[in-house]
């Protein structure tokens, strides 16, 4: 089954199949995350063998419903000989026999066709030598500033018609088609966690308080930037946010910078990261995502971190990321619409967190203004479909207005599944 599916194909047959078979795959799935951690302890795997008894008990819904007369598969009986060999030879920290057909491909198969057939040995070394060497050949170009871009942006900048960009942020407002392909390992010198503003402001945003709040479409806007800037000053002020006196908040005259992105790196060594365990994701809040629908990302707060799982975190979705400058400092911040928790332990048949918009006693959605520093990573949420089906004609863009009721997906990768449980 292709990754991607995987991700989101527990909420998606939830309402759809028995509970039994939900409960079956999810075991199933909670049994391959624990397996891919790039370290065990003895609670890891005794939480293992404690799952896979439990996927063992669940899977004879396929037998009973006769789906199978049995289950006597290969890969799924090694699943009782992992806890040993990993107390034997250490975590395979995702290796598996997929990887190795992935290299043959690589390395054999494709080399062998482009031989002629006629004793290949030689021509497929030949091809593998070539290969290594333009491969080594473009990570130098590309450490040169080479590379970089088309060849028609490259006369551009060479006729003074045009200059390079680094970034492509202001690509990423929905002007032009752009990819999310700077998420992924970090630099190798990352060690600590940050999250980090796009460069350049998105253009057409006002940079008044009162111009932006109209354009955004969020009256309490100002209010919200004093009460943010009172919390900037007093850290320790135990009252809530939103009930800060706004007498006793600043007074703010400054400007605001409207971007469209911001750049969250993070610990997750069980997912692709660099050497040191680091990983980077761009989380994005644009009107226009490559010029058809908004794109307003969802996130994961810190709030207490000597809480396990999501009763440490909160979960809100960025309506813009903003930069605002007052009495001459500079202060990195995101507009959030918050979602809480809802009822008092994960779904029985999912295991995931059920959350909700958070509303305030009109009926709109609670916003405020957070510090970046608060945001962990991105998030991802995915409706409570029921056992309804979609419209042909419904747009995934919808989806986060549309349903009152999310899963916190925790399977979208390895890291959220370590975190988000």
């Amino acid at each position: 089954m292709p990754n991607d599916i995987i991700q989101v194909f527990i909420p998606a047959i939830a309402g759809h199949m028995p509970s039994k078979i939900v409960q079956s795959i999810r075991e199933f799935m909670d049994c391959c995350y624990i397996l891919r951690r790039s370290a065990h302890t003895e609670a890891d795997l005794s939480l293992y063998s404690t799952t896979l008894k439990k996927y063992h008990a669940t899977r004879e819904i396929f037998k009973d419903t006769g789906v199978r007369d049995s289950i006597s598969l290969p890969r799924h009986h090694s699943l009782k000989h992992y806890e040993l060999l990993i107390q034997e030879f250490g975590s395979p920290n995702g290796h598996c026999s997929s990887l190795t057909e992935s290299k043959h491909i690589v390395a054999v198969k494709e080399p062998w066709r482009r031989s002629n057939r006629n004793e290949p040995l030689a021509q497929m070394l030949e091809t593998n030598r070539r290969l290594d060497q333009l491969s080594a050949a473009r990570s130098d170009f590309e450490s040169r500033g080479m590379l970089r871009g088309s060849v028609y942006m490259d006369a551009l900048v060479r006729e003074g018609l045009a200059a390079y960009d680094e970034d492509f942020d202001e690509k990423a407002s929905g002007v032009d088609d752009v990819d999310d392909d700077d998420s992924g390992p970090a630099s190798e010198d990352s060690i600590v966690p940050t999250i980090l503003l796009a460069q350049r402001p998105l253009k057409g945003y006002p940079t008044s308080a009162a111009a932006l709040s109209t354009h955004i479409g969020f009256p309490g806007l100002l209010d919200a930037v004093r009460r943010f800037l009172y919390a900037q000053v007093a850290p320790n002020d135990p009252c809530p946010l939103g009930e800060i006196p706004l007498a006793e908040c600043p007074r703010f005259k400054g400007k605001i910078s409207t971007r469209g992105s911001a750049v969250a790196t993070f610990y997750a060594p069980s997912d692709q990261s660099s050497l040191n365990g680091m990983k980077k994701e761009r989380i994005y809040a644009v009107p226009l995502w490559r010029g058809a629908h908004p794109r307003r990302d969802c996130i994961f707060t810190t709030e207490n971190s000597k809480l396990p799982g999501l009763q440490g975190l909160s979960t809100a979705r960025v309506r813009q990321f903003l930069s605002i400058s007052h009495n001459g400092a500079h202060y990195q911040c995101a507009l959030v619409e918050w979602f809480m928790v809802h009822g008092v332990a994960p779904d029985e048949d999912t295991s995931l967190w059920i959350v909700k918009p958070e509303l305030n006693r009109d009926g709109s959605r609670s916003t405020s203004l957070i510090h970046l520093d608060h945001i962990l990573r991105a998030a991802h949420l995915i409706p409570v479909f029921g056992d309804g089906f979609l419209p042909t004609d419904f747009h995934f863009s919808y989806s986060l207005d549309a349903f009152d009721y999310f899963y916190v997906n925790k399977y979208i990768d390895h890291h959220a599944n370590e975190h988000a449980f």
